[in-house]
């Protein structure tokens, strides 16, 4: 009888092993499902605010862990870090920003380009030059008023804060529609000032974008400027560049064209 009990209770063990097997089988996908993208990875950080134009030093740098699906190749990654001390970021960092590639646009490459060809532009490019500038000399012929304060991202009941992401690669200078924008929610120790609130979808749409981006990047107010009514001199930049590539590609168009209807005289 003893023997009978002893072997029962061992039959009963081994089920119950057997059943607990079956049971973390089944679930392991699950769990590494849940468990995926959230593997930390470093990145640079802002340690302090930076203005617009300062040059870095690695005071200025920290680095912190984020999940890894939060990490995109915009990011710059700590071993990438002394490639860019020495630079000045192309737009203001607050404190705790993470650092984007993308904020270390270099204009000055335009500018010597600018001044290389100021004497032999063609009068195409001029007047396409001096159009583009115009709404830009108008705005600074007084004082510029000073921006509005941007609303900040709050977090819900769980800690959570929601901030607009980017669905796909954009362009720099592209123009923002509601359509390229999602909302994601993210931790709230993993969110600064900067960062495009996700109630601001409707406000920010229309709004072009100074910087390159890629999926999943979260947007920056320092990010933006009003596509309609330029302030800021990246968008100056970006707009003469666009009128001046238009107007020789029309140019460019024209001369042929020409050409083309004189040999056909001939």
């Amino acid at each position: 009888m003893k023997t009978f009990i002893l072997w029962a209770l061992a039959g009963v063990g081994v089920g119950a092993v057997l059943v607990a097997s079956v049971a973390f089988i089944a679930l392991a996908p699950r769990v590494d499902a849940a468990r995926k993208g959230w593997d930390l990875k470093p990145v640079v950080v802002a340690s302090r605010d930076v203005p617009e134009g300062q040059v870095l030093t690695f005071e200025d740098l920290t680095q912190r862990s984020l999940p890894e699906k939060f990490v995109t190749p915009s990011v710059v990654r700590p071993e990438d870090a002394p490639r860019i001390v020495g630079r000045a970021p192309s737009m203001a960092l607050k404190q705790n920003d993470v650092l984007l590639w993308a904020a270390f646009t270099d204009y000055s490459a335009t500018d010597e380009c600018f001044s290389a060809i100021a004497s032999r532009v063609s009068a195409a490019k001029d007047e396409a030059r001096d159009g583009a500038l115009a709404p830009f000399e108008e705005r600074m012929g007084g004082p510029q008023p000073q921006p509005l304060p941007v609303p900040e991202p709050k977090p819900n009941a769980e800690g959570e804060v929601g901030v607009l992401v980017l669905k796909k690669e954009i362009a720099q200078g592209q123009v923002l529609e509601e359509s390229m924008l999602q909302s994601v929610l993210r931790p709230r120790g993993l969110v600064t000032a900067s960062y495009v609130p996700a109630d601001m979808v409707k406000a920010v749409a229309g709004a072009r974008v100074l910087v390159a981006l890629e999926a999943n990047d979260a947007l920056m107010w320092q990010m933006l400027d009003d596509a309609k009514r330029p302030r800021r001199a990246a968008s100056c930049m970006l707009s003469v560049g666009a009128a001046m590539n238009e107007a020789h590609k029309r140019a460019r168009r024209d001369e042929a064209a020409a050409y083309v209807r004189g040999k056909e005289a001939r």
